[in-house]
């Protein structure tokens, strides 16, 4: 709707500070100094706000969204179209303008192959990936360590979960349901 607003609040104040009037680009990430991430997939562009403009920070081809960690380190996700496999997730660090690749199913062996819906990062940069595993067309749960040289699956949805949302994806319950883990 054209009356959409991107709005920063902090804890304890009752009113919101607009940033942004007719925001229309879905979930936006926080930096712990402030800073405001968010992605225009249909161009492939990585957004900021600067003094209450849009600022284009870099075009990535086929970008879906991104996700700021616990330390600050800004992640970008996506997928690619490949012939005779389908999409193809990927996930990679926004290192100072540079993309720094993380994870990429392309490259890794066919059980943990996936396309994102979401993700959420541990404070030690432990990368937990909400999405669609490839090869059993399931959901599931995919940690990314940094220090291991394999992913490792922690976890499938089941129909009936309570990890899972109205549009049948973890997408909006991911923190929630691996807070534990952290």
């Amino acid at each position: 709707a054209a009356n959409e607003k991107l709005v920063r609040w902090k804890l304890g104040e009752r009113e919101g500070e607009v940033l942004l009037k007719n925001f229309k680009f879905g979930r936006a990430t926080v930096s712990q100094d402030g800073q405001i991430f968010f992605v225009n997939s249909s161009k492939g562009r990585l957004l900021t706000v600067q003094h209450g403009e849009i600022q284009v920070m870099r075009e990535i081809e086929d970008l879906r969204f991104c996700y700021c960690s616990p330390r600050g380190v800004l992640y970008v996700v996506g997928d690619t179209f490949v012939p005779g496999d389908g999409r193809m997730g990927w996930v990679q660090k926004f290192v100072d303008g540079n993309l720094v690749p993380v994870i990429d199913s392309v490259n890794v062996a066919r059980p943990f192959k996936f396309t994102a819906y979401s993700i959420c990062v541990s404070k030690n940069e432990i990368l937990y990936i909400a999405g669609s595993q490839y090869i059993y067309d399931r959901e599931f749960i995919l940690k990314v360590d940094p220090n291991s040289s394999e992913p490792e699956i922690v976890g499938f949805a089941e129909p009936d979960d309570d990890c899972r949302d109205d549009n049948f994806h973890f997408s909006g319950v991911l923190t929630s349901c691996i807070k534990s883990l952290f």
